[in-house]
């Protein structure tokens, strides 16, 4: 297992990433340790699972990023299945840095 400090000591402190996060309901343990290096993230893919009963949590998260990202795009995880409102219980989010947006 490898945590994000020594994952980002490999990238030089000039140089950027674009992570892919899918840990099965870990996402959201792992946000502020994100926000942490935000400076040398340009996008992020996150899979949030259980956002049904996990709401208020991925709600959240959701806020806490779009602080320095955009949402450029949503898909919606079929496997996941839909909560009890209706709403996708899986969603994969894509964020783009809003600096880097023109």
């Amino acid at each position: 297992m490898i945590n994000f400090k020594k994952i980002f000591n490999r990238v030089p402190p000039n140089k950027s990433a674009f992570i892919k996060i899918d840990i099965e309901g870990g996402e959201y343990r792992v946000v502020d340790d994100l926000l942490d290096k935000i400076e040398q993230i340009n996008g992020l893919v996150i899979e949030f699972h259980d956002v049904g009963v996990l709401r208020a949590t991925f709600i959240e998260s959701i806020v806490k990023l779009k602080r320095h990202f955009y949402i450029v795009h949503i898909h919606i995880n079929n496997a996941g299945g839909l909560w009890v409102d209706g709403f996708p219980d899986a969603l994969e989010i894509t964020f783009s840095k809003k600096d880097l947006v023109v």
